[in-house]
């Protein structure tokens, strides 16, 4: 029985890691042209619905699988945790993190990496750059600039880019920037280039 909930506790805790890391070096490489597609904290709404899908998907079978080894009626059962152990919630919410997370980066990656169509390059205008702190402004964190564009498919509308220090140094407002993009695979716009 302990040999199973390491297992189960090793598990969550390599699914969480792998999904960390692997959002971490795809979020920044391949990322999208959001426009006025629904979105939920950054995400296309479709690549967060199947995350989330996933993740309770994997809630449910640790879950499971933690409820059919505390059934175990072979052996007796010792009230308490073993030390270092987590309780099944922990490992649910570990992994199913860890799915979250891994699913939006493999979504990202699979519309970039699988995508097949040419690549276009654009010049839109620099209407405005600013800086913020950390993700969604919050006030620790380090600073990071952005640039607004103007939109180079729909008129009368603008895109926010987060960008290097150095293009946030070198450009100025009312300059233009290149910028490359494919379609994507799944249907959703990515950079290839911004210089």
């Amino acid at each position: 029985m302990l040999l199973h909930k390491i297992n189960v506790q090793a598990l969550s805790l390599c699914v969480c890691l792998f999904g960390i890391i692997l959002h971490t070096n795809t979020v920044w490489r391949y990322r999208l042209v959001v426009r006025d597609e629904p979105r939920i904290m950054g995400v296309p709404a479709p690549f967060m619905y199947c995350a989330v899908s996933f993740s309770l998907i994997a809630f449910f079978l640790i879950w499971f699988i933690k409820a059919t080894q505390n059934h175990d009626t072979a052996r007796p059962v010792r009230k308490g945790r073993i030390r270092g152990a987590m309780p099944p919630w922990q490992e649910c919410i570990l992994c199913s993190f860890g799915v979250l997370v891994g699913t939006i980066a493999t979504s990202l990656f699979i519309n970039s990496r699988l995508d097949k169509s040419a690549a276009r390059t654009y010049q839109p205008k620099i209407t405005k750059m600013y800086t913020k702190r950390g993700p969604e402004g919050r006030r620790e964190g380090r600073l990071s600039g952005y640039i607004r564009l103007a939109d180079w498919k729909q008129m009368q509308s603008e895109i926010d880019l987060e960008v290097s220090d150095e293009i946030f140094e070198t450009y100025k407002t009312g300059e233009k920037i290149n910028i490359t993009t494919k379609s994507g695979f799944l249907g959703y716009e990515w950079i290839v280039s911004l210089n």
